[in-house]
């Protein structure tokens, strides 16, 4: 057991600093030389060369035959770890307060995918980046609720009318107004249904509502992907006042758009 933690330890301190995990990252996206790679970190040649020493040392990093050096196996793994570590620390102080109440591991264990997001903080602000999302959404939406938000039922609906196929997850526990219900039935809500535009599931375990804190949320940065872009939105759960999370709701929902130039 020693030696495992011996082993990582002296990863974490090959990892411990900001031009070496700048290497990394940069070699993620494509293989480089030194005198590049220092000319885009705007560092010294030597610098960066014994900083590449050690990530090759290390067995992160690999030269090949004309001089360009690129991620090993091991390399690229290690960068899928990374994420989770930036996020948690760039938000330490939100964790101070919040947990992740109910959130199962295995989302937890994908934190990291929130790395590059900004956190949006204020109910009203919240609902602004969902209706936005909703906007921007021309193939699907997923979304995970624990209530039915008035305010975002019909600029929901009025996108899958358009044809955009909509994934919904609610709490077991979910409460829908009478005054809700009488909504979306005038919405057409059941014909989008039978039509398979709309697929509606309910989960146990769902954290709650909790009106302690200030409701936040993350959301992702545009990535694009040949003529696409995908817009990812997390709002927390953390109650114990979808960042943090633990009586609050998580929400959650993805829509993807087609880039614009």
């Amino acid at each position: 057991m020693g030696t495992n933690y011996e082993n990582a330890a002296n990863d974490f301190l090959e990892l411990a600093s900001e031009q070496r995990l700048n290497i990394i990252f940069k070699l993620l996206e494509k293989k480089s030389k030194i005198s590049a790679m220092a000319k885009e970190l705007h560092a010294t040649v030597q610098e960066v060369h014994r900083n590449f020493e050690r990530l090759a040392d290390a067995g992160l990093i690999v030269k090949d035959k004309d001089g360009y050096y690129d991620l090993t196996t091991y390399g690229k793994t290690m960068c899928t770890q990374v994420p989770s570590l930036l996020f948690l620390s760039k938000n330490r102080k939100y964790f101070e307060n919040h947990d992740f109440g109910d959130i199962p591991m295995k989302f937890i264990q994908r934190i990291g995918a929130l790395a590059a997001g900004q956190q949006v903080k204020g109910f009203v602000k919240v609902l602004e980046q969902w209706k936005s999302i909703y906007k921007n959404a021309d193939e699907f939406i997923y979304q995970l609720f624990t209530e039915v938000p008035l305010d975002l039922i019909e600029p929901l609906l009025s996108r899958v009318k358009k044809g955009v196929k909509l994934n919904y997850i609610f709490s077991e526990s979910v409460i829908v107004p009478k005054g809700r219900k009488e909504l979306l039935n005038k919405l057409g809500m059941k014909e989008l249904i039978d039509k398979g535009l709309v697929e509606l599931r309910w989960e146990k375990g769902l954290p709650r509502l909790d009106a302690k804190g200030p409701r936040r949320a993350w959301t992702d940065q545009l990535r694009r992907t040949d003529d696409r872009s995908s817009a990812r939105f997390h709002s927390p759960s953390v109650a114990r006042p979808r960042g943090g999370r633990s009586g609050r709701d998580v929400h959650r929902a993805r829509g993807q758009r087609r880039a614009r130039a």
